[in-house]
């Protein structure tokens, strides 16, 4: 299976927006596809409950959230509106993640006549955040900085840096070892989320001083922004 989960285009079919967001006074949203291709497409939707637990990702089957429709089919040239509804109010001062999975389903239109060969079924995943009272999507960055932290570790005789997030909200984090929002070509890319209490785990880049108390990174969003984040205990 090949997946995609940090671009717009999948395959021949375009998604926008790339982040969903459900604000406190609202109840849904929408998640648009267009398809560019010459052939049909079929695409199956599902929602997860999304939560990082030991440094991953773990998605678990939910019932709060629900998506319509969850199969679509969607001719050349053609978009498709998929309805994104929240049934559960978020507790006030909290944010609650979500992953919606597109599955594109094979059709016998896309095999070849040539004869049976490998099919790959491509995947987009979506992020979806939800916000209760006194939350929303644009927190101020440098107040989410304050809650940041970061430490060096071994895993497995690895070394790898550990960033914790005691925010309320997540943070997109683009880049780290680097101070400057509009570098660009860096080999410390890394374009991950870490969630409202969470810590995730990355190899640790060359160029990483683990002496040092500040961890330079660029911060994700609407004006991507460079940060330090202090080292845990030293903030």
């Amino acid at each position: 299976m090949a997946s995609l989960f940090s671009s717009s285009v999948f395959a021949s079919i375009v998604i926008w927006p790339t982040n969903l967001v459900i604000e406190k006074e609202e109840k849904a949203t929408a998640l648009w596809l267009e398809n560019q291709g010459t052939q049909e497409k079929v695409i199956q939707l599902r929602i997860f409950k999304w939560t990082q637990e030991n440094g991953k990702d773990n998605l678990q089957e939910q019932q709060d959230i629900i998506g319509s429709p969850p199969m679509m089919s969607i001719a050349p040239g053609a978009r498709q509106m998929i309805r994104v509804i929240n049934t559960k109010p978020v507790q006030s001062g909290q944010e609650t993640t979500y992953r919606l999975l597109l599955d594109e389903i094979p059709t016998q239109d896309a095999v070849k006549p040539s004869g049976p060969g490998i099919s790959f079924q491509l995947r987009y995943s979506v992020p979806l955040f939800i916000y209760g009272t006194g939350l929303t999507h644009n927190s101020p960055i440098d107040q989410l900085t304050a809650k940041l932290s970061w430490q060096p570790v071994t895993q497995g005789g690895q070394s790898i840096i550990e960033i914790r997030n005691n925010n309320p909200v997540h943070v997109h984090l683009s880049q780290i070892g680097v101070n400057n929002a509009k570098q660009e070509g860096t080999s410390n890319a890394l374009s991950t989320y870490v969630l409202p209490g969470a810590t995730i785990r990355y190899p640790m880049p060359r160029n990483i001083n683990t002496a040092a108390q500040k961890l330079p990174a660029i911060v994700t969003g609407d004006n991507p922004q460079a940060i330090n984040i202090d080292k845990a205990g030293h903030n």
